[in-house]
């Protein structure tokens, strides 16, 4: 076997690799994350308009925390997202890995092509996903 089919065979299992790795990290995002939010329960100050604001965010201690630093409260929602804001980041440079390699595996003619097809495909699918609402958004404006 030459050299460069075998790198060309390591860089296709990498890019599934990469593109599994993805995949995992984007759905903790979109997927588990509104799910453990969901768990929280109701907010309990969201419909208050008998009293003040801040006095139903003391009442409540086990469900917002206050920040010593700033002076606000969060919500247990606000800190589980702060918590996985990174799997963000990594989902999207693990994605572009992955179409990256599986495209370099396939111009490198590897031997194992539905491998090196298929992170590139799982690559693409995750990036796109996880890029075009930010494109619409872009273009179509919002707030």
């Amino acid at each position: 076997m030459k050299p460069a089919v075998w790198v060309a065979n390591v860089a296709a299992v990498a890019g599934l690799l990469a593109a599994i790795m993805a995949l995992v990290s984007a759905s903790l995002v979109y997927v588990v994350e509104p799910i453990l939010i969901s768990m929280q329960g109701p907010d309990p100050c969201s419909y208050s308009t008998s009293f003040d604001i801040s006095n139903c965010l003391d009442a409540h201690p086990n469900y917002y925390q206050r920040d010593p630093g700033t002076g606000g409260y969060s919500s247990p929602g606000s800190r589980l997202s702060r918590e996985l804001a990174p799997a963000w980041s990594t989902s999207l440079v693990l994605a572009i890995a992955a179409t990256l390699i599986g495209w370099l595996a396939l111009s490198e003619m590897t031997r194992r092509l539905r491998t090196a097809i298929s992170a590139l495909i799982v690559g693409s699918v995750v990036l796109a996903v996880m890029v075009v609402p930010y494109l619409a958004f872009l273009v179509v404006g919002g707030d």
